[in-house]
């Protein structure tokens, strides 16, 4: 599964939560900016593993796209 750069590194040094967010906010990342995967599936699958830790995507919107 292709990911870009900057994210695998933060999954590689990083763990599931050991204890439930909860209302805490997530971690916003400058360098988990954007897509990172080529299909919805994978980018499902990596911003499920970033919520496990804790860390928020941070992604662009054009409503015109």
């Amino acid at each position: 599964m292709p990911v870009n750069e900057a994210i695998k590194i933060v999954l590689d040094n990083t763990k599931p939560l050991d204890h439930p967010r909860g209302d805490r906010l997530p971690l916003l990342l400058w360098t988990v900016l954007g897509g990172a995967a080529a299909d919805d599936a994978e980018q499902e699958h990596i911003v499920r593993e970033l919520d496990s830790r804790g860390v928020a995507m941070i992604a662009t919107w054009d409503p015109n796209n």
